[in-house]
C-alpha cells in the first residue's frame, strides 16, 4: 500500500501536540554556543514569504532587540495562533 501523498493530508486525524523537545544542557568549552541546528528540539522548515513582509518583520525585531531571531519571532506568532 502506498503512503499518504504529502500534498493531500487530512488534518482531522491529528490529535493534540505533545511537547517532545529535548533541551541540551551539556557543558562546553570556549567557542561558539550550541545552535539550533545541533539541538534535537528544532527542525528546519521552509516557507515562502514576500520579501517586503520579511524585511518589515526583521526591521520591527531590530527595534526591539539588538540580535533579532526571526525563527523565534515566527514561533511566538504560531504559538499565539494555536492558543486561540
Amino acid at each position: 500500500m502506498r503512503g499518504k501523498n504529502k500534498f493531500n493530508v487530512d488534518f482531522t486525524d491529528i490529535g493534540p501536540v505533545k511537547d517532545t523537545r529535548q533541551e541540551r544542557n551539556e557543558k562546553r568549552g570556549p567557542g561558539r554556543p550550541i545552535g539550533k541546528r545541533s539541538n534535537p528540539a528544532y527542525r528546519q522548515y521552509t516557507a515562502l514569504l514576500r520579501i517586503d513582509t520579511h524585511d518589515r518583520a526583521v526591521e520591527k525585531l531590530r527595534k526591539i532587540t539588538a540580535k533579532p531571531d526571526f525563527g523565534e519571532y515566527i514561533e511566538q506568532l504560531i504559538q499565539q495562533d494555536l492558543k486561540s
